[in-house]
């Protein structure tokens, strides 16, 4: 190979290196801010169980930004869901799936402890136990941090 070809390549090999640094960069920093804007749309969603209506707007705000930084991980928009739901009429959890609206009536009497043991008995096998339990208990841990109105 002569001189010139060799530095194009070595050029072309380094100038990939960089973008994929970059790239790399790019994409740590946005799972960063999207665990932020999750943590912050979390306590929100708490703060609006707990009796600030406004709070709900807030909560939503955060988690639409939590779920559109987001590209592999489906919690992010169950939450974003969930709020919604949460923050609609009462005749909205006729949508939720019998076995996880004792759940949903439970936070939205502020019964968390009671919310996270019945998170924590669904069936595995239920499609989004999981990120409901995993709700659930940020919900509990959110709620020592929330001053009741």
């Amino acid at each position: 190979m002569s001189s010139p070809a060799l530095r194009r390549t070595v050029g072309a090999m380094l100038l990939l290196g960089v973008a994929a640094s970059l790239v790399f960069v790019r994409c740590h920093h946005q799972a960063d801010r999207g665990r932020d804007w999750l943590a912050h749309g979390v306590g929100e969603l708490a703060a609006g169980l707990h009796g600030d209506p406004t709070a709900f707007g807030r909560a939503q705000d955060a988690l639409a930004k939590a779920a559109g930084g987001v590209v592999f991980d489906p919690y992010p928009v169950m939450v974003l869901e969930a709020s919604r739901l949460l923050a609609g009429p009462e005749s909205g959890l006729d949508a939720v799936a019998a076995q996880v609206r004792p759940i949903f009536v439970a936070w939205r009497e502020r019964r968390f402890e009671e919310a996270l043991v019945a998170a924590a008995g669904l069936p595995e096998t239920l499609s989004g136990a999981s990120m409901v339990a995993r709700l659930a208990t940020e919900l509990v841990r959110a709620k020592s941090v929330v001053r009741e109105p």
